[in-house]
Order: structure tokens, then C-alpha cells, then sequence
């Protein structure tokens, strides 16, 4: 996946957001996925849209700031709601593939440990 910033929000936003909605709550620039070179990606909003976006059922504004954004990293199968009443699954299978890499890495170098404390 490429690293940068996918838009989201109503036609005519400037940037020209990428995923259009609209609807009730739903900004012009409501907010962004940022995408690390690493693959972690965040959800990233500026205040004005921070208590009409959610993540799990936890509003934005209820997470830590980033200088003038609230940001909140993703996870394979989080719930995301835009504005009132468009809600998504966040599905990211190289996230899963990964998170498996890293465990089976780790049970190799630690047999001793088990399941619950890698």
C-alpha cells in the first residue's frame, strides 16, 4: 500500500477528497487515512469534524491530538462511522498477516513463552 494521505469527505472539498460521502454530518474535508511507510495507518481529523467521526463507538475528540488533529490508529476489522450515519469496517489482511510474521518470529526466538505473554 502506498504511504501518503487518503481524503474522505463531500465532493468539492479541498483536497478533493478520494472517498465521497455525504449525508448528514458529513464535511467537505472531514478527514483522512495516513499511511506510514511502515503500513500502520491512522485516522486522522481536524476538530470541527472530531465529534462526528468514530471508531469502535469512541468519537475522535475522546483520542490524543497530533498538534491541530485527532488521530487514532486502525486495526483489521475497526467499525468507522462518518458524520451521522455512514459507518464502515476497516478490513486491512496484511495487517493480520503481519501481526502473525511478528508472533511466529517471536515464538521461534521464545520457546518458552507462551501464547498470552508474545
Amino acid at each position: 500500500m502506498p504511504e501518503g494521505d487518503i481524503h474522505i469527505g463531500k465532493a468539492g472539498g479541498n483536497p478533493e477528497p478520494r472517498i465521497k460521502l455525504s449525508g448528514v454530518g458529513v464535511l467537505a474535508n472531514h478527514a483522512y487515512f495516513n499511511i506510514a511507510k511502515s503500513g500502520h495507518i491512522k485516522l486522522c481529523c481536524k476538530e470541527e469534524a472530531a465529534d462526528a467521526t468514530q471508531i469502535n463507538g469512541v468519537y475522535l475528540n475522546k483520542c490524543p491530538k497530533e498538534g491541530e488533529l485527532y488521530a487514532a490508529p486502525l486495526t483489521h476489522m475497526d467499525r468507522i462511522v462518518i458524520g451521522l450515519g455512514k459507518m464502515f469496517i476497516f478490513k486491512y489482511p496484511l495487517q493480520v498477516a503481519m501481526k502473525k510474521k511478528i508472533v511466529e518470529e517471536i515464538s521461534a526466538a521464545n520457546p518458552d513463552m507462551d501464547d498470552e505473554h508474545i
